[in-house]
């Protein structure tokens, strides 16, 4: 076995290279213990940054999944309120097509639990739109069960905001406007229809609303008659009112529905 010995002059020399080696190498441990704990720290919170995105997109993708389905059930039940092919595949056309527009009412699809109903509100509140008026909403509906269906809900609201439509037609843009509020608790469902116009005393407005109801003639059964039909046989609460909004007159049509009544002839 062979040894190896230094003089003793060598061996000073190596002792302070020996230091700076030993210092060297723990500096250089410290340093990278600090640089893998930043990197964990790092590394911890992007973990968290990127958790964090991902559960909110995966709820947005969960949204989006609800949504989609709730388009295809509006989409579904058109066929079972549209009164022939024709119309059933223009609505489905124009339905279709304006998905792919910014989706101003998409939170009606949201906002509506009833897919018959969302449906039909997307649809009209678009219509309303094409015909150059703008329409403010705000939906606030559960499954709209109630002792009126569904769909007697949709003929009333059809009707109101036709005929705010029609009286719009002639207007300046500046009055091409309707408001529309659908609102439902657990007593109730209500809804108002409106659009600018002159203002009237309550009792005017009475009597402009029996009057036009007497004078729809043989288109009675699709106008403001037969919502006043309706809304006698099932003793709903109607109201025509003046509000004044935005530097304008609007009389409001509001219908409430009791949640806790049967429907005529039930």
């Amino acid at each position: 076995m062979g040894y190896l010995f230094l003089s003793s002059g060598k061996g000073v020399e190596i002792i302070p290279l020996l230091i700076v080696c030993l210092v060297s190498f723990y500096l250089l441990s410290r340093k990278k213990n600090k640089y893998e704990r930043n990197l964990k720290e790092r590394e911890t919170e992007m973990v968290g940054i990127y958790d964090t995105a991902y559960q909110a997109l995966l709820a947005e993708a969960r949204k989006k999944q609800n949504d989609y389905q709730k388009h295809m059930l509006a989409i579904y039940y058109m066929g079972l309120t549209a009164d022939s092919k024709e119309e059933l595949v223009n609505r489905q056309v124009s339905y279709a097509d304006n998905l792919e527009t910014v989706g101003k009412f998409d939170s009606i699809l949201t906002d509506c639990e009833n897919p018959t109903l969302a449906g039909y509100l997307y649809y009209k509140c678009t219509a309303v739109e094409n015909a150059d008026i703008v329409i403010d909403y705000v939906i606030c509906v559960g499954k709209a069960r109630c002792m009126l269906s569904v769909y007697q809900i949709i003929e009333m609201l059809t009707i109101f905001m036709d005929y705010a439509v029609e009286s719009l037609s002639d207007r300046q843009a500046e009055y091409k406007r309707l408001m529309l509020k659908l609102e439902e608790d657990e007593e109730k469902i209500v809804f108002e229809v409106g659009n600018p116009e002159e203002q009237m005393s309550e009792e005017k407005l009475d009597k402009f609303f029996k009057e036009k109801c007497a004078s729809q003639g043989e288109k009675q059964d699709t106008g403001l008659s037969h919502a006043k039909q309706m809304i006698e046989e099932n003793k709903l609460q109607l109201t025509i009112s003046n509000n004044r909004r935005d530097g304008l007159n609007w009389r409001i049509f509001r219908v409430v529905i009791d949640k806790n009544k049967n429907a005529a002839g039930r």
